[in-house]
């Protein structure tokens, strides 16, 4: 994806939708892309030459010009897929429980106040 993706940044649409296809199409292949570090791969090729993964005197080709930029809906909605299925250390099944709707805040009454 680093070697190719970044050329072909406008055509990559559907290679992004097959990733995202494959990482929420289960339990195995979540593992797998987890296993490979792959949440880091994944930002770092977004961030382009912005990563503070890139090594000194790499070179990496810009994605996007004047007139457009690269589309990274998928990349970004697999990324927080992966992110919404990693276990950390707190884990318990009590803390997977959804927490409550915050309260909408209503301007106009606080401003009244």
């Amino acid at each position: 994806m680093k070697e190719y993706g970044p050329s072909n940044w406008q055509r990559i649409d559907q290679f992004l939708t097959l990733v995202k296809s494959i990482v929420t199409g289960g339990e195995i292949q979540l593992d797998i892309f987890m296993k490979r570090g792959m949440i880091i791969e994944f930002i770092d090729f977004m961030l382009g030459s912005n990563s503070p993964y890139m090594q000194p005197g790499e070179r990496r080709t810009k994605m996007g010009n004047t007139y457009g930029s690269p589309n990274f809906k998928d990349l970004i909605e697999s990324v927080m897929f992966m992110i919404m299925h990693c276990y950390t250390s707190s884990f318990t099944p009590e803390s997977t429980a959804r927490p409550p709707a915050p309260e909408i805040y209503n301007v106009r009454y606080a401003l009244e106040e």
